[in-house]
């Protein structure tokens, strides 16, 4: 592998980019130069956008092989990592076209980055309420993925939630839906975002308590 790499490669690995994540001319007129060797599928996806099913078909219809490019997986805010790219232009990956998914924000840092590699990257859009219904489920199947979680630490009694929020409400189908509600946003905002989710129910939900029943009020306000 350390035979494909000569030292304009290894230069440009430990060259480090300006503040806001440009290149500076000489380096982006390279990597440029780099980016154009080779062609590649690049799909810049949200999580539970079809990423894993598309990504699939374009391996078989590039003959490809997928590729880590990002420094890690996991998360939604992966960022590209330059050394593989480097290496993949150089020829230190094999002949096969490169096929990655990343979970990528449209941040300046990484818009720098493809465009000084000249890179295309694919983009998908899902409703919000899709994805999230989509993560729900992957979460209720996949212990694995409650470890991994998005930017947040999903909590270890989380398969639980439900069937506590269903004993205590079942007499109350409209409460049951909410405890459901509930249960996925705490999913999503626990551990260090615990503050900005009673934020967050403090101002789109209320509760209302009528003699000995209770009952719950969805209430969002848009300001």
């Amino acid at each position: 592998m350390l035979e494909n790499l000569d030292e304009n490669v290894i230069r440009a690995a430990f060259a480090q980019p300006n503040n806001d994540g440009s290149y500076p001319e000489n380096f982006r007129v390279y990597l440029r130069t780099l980016g154009a060797r080779r062609s590649s599928v690049i799909l810049a996806f949200p999580p539970k956008a079809a990423g894993t099913f598309l990504r699939t078909a374009a391996i078989v219809a590039v003959n490809g092989q997928l590729v880590r490019a990002v420094h890690a997986q996991g998360g939604r805010d992966a960022q590209p990592y330059l050394p593989i790219f480097l290496s993949y232009f150089s020829g230190a990956l094999g002949d096969a076209p490169l096929v990655t998914h990343m979970h990528l924000q449209g941040l300046p840092a990484n818009r720098h980055f493809f465009d000084a590699l000249d890179l295309r990257p694919a983009i998908m859009v899902r409703s919000i309420t899709d994805m999230l219904a989509s993560y729900r489920d992957m979460l209720d199947a996949d212990s694995e993925a409650r470890a991994e979680g998005l930017n947040c630490t999903i909590p270890a009694d989380y398969s639980g939630w439900e069937q506590q929020c269903e004993e205590q409400l079942s007499h109350r189908r409209a409460g049951t839906l909410v405890c459901r509600l509930l249960r996925d946003m705490a999913a999503l905002c626990a551990g260090s975002t615990r503050s900005h989710l009673r934020a967050f129910l403090s101002r789109f939900f209320w509760t209302r308590r009528r003699k000995r029943s209770q009952r719950f009020w969805i209430m969002p306000t848009f300001r």
